[in-house]
């Protein structure tokens, strides 16, 4: 008796073929230049609306815990503490995490921005370079 004509050969063969039709329609792959092209494109849309979002924390550790609001500036998060253990900051805390919190976001923003567009290039360029060297 040949797999073909059990009942159990029959739906693997109807389980490969249901599989096999799609993957087989979709064409060429697409290109490194797309995929990196699509994935600067994701990266933009999501820093833009990074500043919309943002959420909180929490970090055990061996003495306690420690909670944080996570907020985006310029693309990278930033962790700003507002409970320890549990329980709300100090008056002398909160004060000290807002002056943390304000001198980062005096910080040089554009050299930042400037520096990731960089690696970013960088990176294209990098993946480009080994897509000549090594062709598929």
């Amino acid at each position: 008796m040949t797999i073909l004509q059990t009942k159990r050969g029959l739906r693997q063969l109807a389980l490969i073929t249901t599989m096999a039709v799609p993957v087989l329609s979709q064409g060429p792959p697409p290109s490194v230049e797309k995929i990196v092209a699509n994935s600067v494109q994701a990266n933009q849309k999501d820093f833009q609306a990074a500043p919309s979002y943002n959420w909180k924390e929490r970090e055990r550790t061996a003495t306690g815990s420690k909670t944080s609001q996570v907020t985006m500036i310029d693309g990278t998060p930033y962790y700003r503490v507002i409970a320890v253990n549990g329980k709300p900051l100090s008056s002398a805390e909160e004060a000290e995490e807002n002056k943390k919190q304000a001198q980062r976001l005096r910080r040089e923003p554009l050299k930042r921005r400037s520096k990731n567009e960089n690696e970013l290039r960088n990176s294209i360029r990098n993946v480009s370079t080994r897509q000549k060297r090594w062709p598929s």
